[in-house]
């Protein structure tokens, strides 16, 4: 099975100007997001609480023990993940670096409304992660915005996995 031609609509490029998510990224957004004991493994009721995502991420624990650690889910992803010749994809928080270094002009840490309207294409994006709706977009508030973002992309090529599974291969055209 393999995930193949990801085109620009599942990417960050299409969210932010940027590109996807690393493996590591995703794996440890996934872990975030169901770890909820916190001891860095996931136990089969945690994975049964990742919805679509269970089945997949139970096909990662290769030791058979029913658990799935952050070393199994990160070797899984990165197996599946389309090879990206010559480059290493940015973090959500390089992500969010570079876009603060960009609009940021008074260095303040807070994206204004007058700042994120330079953001051009993405400015609309940018706001989405305003979660306090003041207007404003902090630093956190866009690294919140942007993982969830890369977990749900991670979610979506899984789910797009499970459905190839047959077929053993599928592509995303732009």
């Amino acid at each position: 099975m393999t995930i193949s031609g990801i085109g620009q609509s599942m990417s960050m490029q299409g969210m932010y100007g940027m590109k996807p998510p690393s493996a590591k990224d995703m794996a440890s957004q996934i872990m975030k997001d169901l770890d909820t004991n916190g001891d860095g493994v996931l136990s089969a009721d945690e994975i049964s609480k990742g919805g679509e995502r269970a089945k997949k991420i139970l096909q990662a624990d290769t030791n058979g023990d029913g658990q799935v650690t952050l070393d199994e889910l990160l070797a899984d992803i990165s197996k599946n993940m389309p090879p990206m010749p010559g480059m290493q994809p940015p973090s959500a928080s390089d992500i969010v670096t570079q876009i603060m270094d960009d609009l940021d002009t008074n260095k303040d840490g807070v994206l204004s409304a007058d700042e994120i309207s330079k953001g051009g294409e993405r400015a609309k994006k940018i706001l989405e992660a305003d979660a306090n709706g003041d207007g404003k977009v902090t630093k956190d508030e866009l690294l919140a915005d942007i993982s969830k973002k890369m977990a749900s992309m991670s979610t979506y090529l899984m789910a797009q996995s499970d459905q190839t599974d047959k077929n053993s291969s599928v592509s995303v055209l732009a």
